[in-house]
């Protein structure tokens, strides 16, 4: 029934980065999320975040939109006010453990490709509400 009913997230994806994204909408960058092209740049759209069992941090739900996300993978948060000509509201940081939701239950993974949705674990303390999450620029290093 949902196979029917529901568009396929590559067939969704230009649609929804075209409601998401703010930059130029020309670029690799867009047209790998356009694709939903797992070995494009990483780019995820975060949008809650779940306690943990214990209560002491949460995990963050995200659709990775390009690219794919590792368990241990150094990433570039960014927040709601995050700019171009004002990264301070951007944070590096490390990816913890990785989950698919799965209703009650979540199952861990190494690594999530483009399209799904995921729990991350580790990036939650800068995040307020949403985020974007990227891959870290070698440049910037």
């Amino acid at each position: 029934m949902c196979v029917q009913h529901i568009k396929s997230p590559k067939d969704f994806a230009k649609t929804k980065v075209e409601h998401t994204y703010n930059g130029a909408l020309d670029t690799e960058l867009a047209q790998a999320m356009y694709e939903c092209d797992a070995d494009g740049p990483l780019m995820i759209h975060t949008t809650k975040q779940y306690p943990s069992r214990d209560a002491t941090a949460f995990h963050v739900l995200g659709r990775v939109l390009s690219g794919t996300v590792y368990a241990g993978q150094q990433v570039k948060i960014l927040g709601e006010n995050y700019t171009l000509e004002d990264e301070e509201d951007s944070r590096i940081g490390n990816i913890g453990r990785l989950w698919i939701p799965e209703a009650r239950y979540n199952i861990e993974v190494n690594r999530i490709p483009a399209g799904n949705w995921v729990l991350i674990e580790g990036i939650d303390e800068p995040i307020v509400k949403t985020s974007t999450v990227t891959q870290v620029e070698d440049s910037e290093e």
